[in-house]
């Protein structure tokens, strides 16, 4: 009779250190997630400012850009008036 209970004492707190080192593991667990999550966050923040930063002068670079390629295209916008023009006078000077 006395057997039993020590018995049954003896499985429940295998099974209170068996919990107890369950509940152990999935705290490691989760502060090695924790670890691992701040890690990347930080990768995460570095990629993102030097992409940020491309951006920017990337951005600055093609409003450049345009605006020489606007004023290149009003030159020769008008440099194509012109030669039309030229075309029209030596085709009457041709036909006269």
């Amino acid at each position: 009779r006395l057997l039993v209970p020590l018995v049954l004492l003896g499985v429940a707190a295998a099974h209170e250190e068996r919990s107890v080192a369950a509940v152990q593991k999935v705290i490691q667990m989760l502060t090695d997630m924790s670890a691992t999550t701040k890690k990347e966050k930080q990768a995460e923040e570095v990629a993102f400012g030097q992409f940020s930063t491309w951006c920017s002068q990337e951005q600055a670079s093609l409003k450049g850009e345009l605006s020489k390629n606007g004023a290149d295209i009003e030159t020769l916008s008008a440099e194509i008036g012109k030669l039309e023009s030229d075309i029209t006078q030596l085709g009457e000077a041709i036909g006269a």
